[in-house]
């Protein structure tokens, strides 16, 4: 299956889930998130794996084979992202990107998965 697809049938599925869904209190999330992570998922160069979150919001994950991770957390008013890089020390990375600036996540998205 086009991983785009798989992508997107998971935003349909995060979109069928109801208050509760998680049995301890989470909310649904709304048609305006999920329409706004199928703008980002439409622009990006790769397609994440894609979690529902009880904070509401809709993470975006993507990894490399030696152990980085760079996750999305989207939310209606923001994204948060924050980066892992493996190394002897282990490095940390996070901000925040506000308004609909998705060049700025697509920006973050190609340069984690160049290096």
């Amino acid at each position: 299956m086009d991983e785009y697809k798989r992508a997107t049938d998971r935003l349909n599925e995060i979109a069928t889930l109801i208050d509760n869904w998680n049995a301890n209190g989470a909310e649904a999330f709304s048609s305006n998130l999920i329409e706004k992570c199928k703008r980002i998922l439409s622009k990006l160069p790769y397609a994440p794996e894609i979690y529902s979150t009880a904070i509401n919001a809709i993470q975006f994950d993507y990894s490399r084979s030696n152990g980085d991770s760079l996750g999305l957390e989207i939310y209606e008013d923001r994204v948060r992202w924050f980066k892992v890089q493996t190394t002897e020390f282990g490095i940390w990375a996070d901000g925040e990107i506000y308004e609909d600036k998705i060049d700025q996540i697509v920006s973050l998205v190609e340069q984690f998965m160049k290096n």
